[in-house]
């Protein structure tokens, strides 16, 4: 989920970063059967994000519009001037720390997911040792 100033969604590189996920998710058949030793996975944070996006209330995130710090373009220029910017008290209500990085209570929700529709999988993997 790449948002710009403001937190404003940038479609083109949202539609960009879907159109490679699902391009992955197709390639990812055909390396595997090229690499039979290996074992590839697929795992999807870009939808868990999109929907801490649009229902803050069922992550209990107050603000998934902005960062816990602010927006990464006035941090450099802060930084440059060295003023330092206002941190959030409560980081665990955001679900950006900075307007592009996921805070970690998202990443605690993304690891939840991601444990839960890979697991299986890893536990399926048959061993070839």
């Amino acid at each position: 989920m790449i948002k710009k100033f403001g937190g404003a969604c940038m479609e083109n590189e949202n539609s960009n970063a879907e159109a490679f996920n699902a391009k992955l998710q197709k390639y990812l058949p055909g390396l595997q059967a090229m690499l039979p030793e290996s074992n590839f996975l697929y795992a999807n944070i870009y939808d868990p994000l999109q929907d801490m996006m649009n229902n803050p209330q069922k992550y209990d995130f107050v603000d998934t519009k902005k960062g816990c710090c602010g927006y990464i373009p006035f941090q450099i220029k802060y930084a440059r001037n060295h003023v330092i910017s206002q941190v959030c008290r409560n980081s665990s209500q955001y679900l950006f720390w900075d307007g592009v990085h996921p805070t970690e209570a998202a990443y605690q929700y993304i690891s939840a997911g991601v444990e839960n529709d890979i697991l299986s999988k890893f536990i399926n993997i048959p061993s070839n040792l």
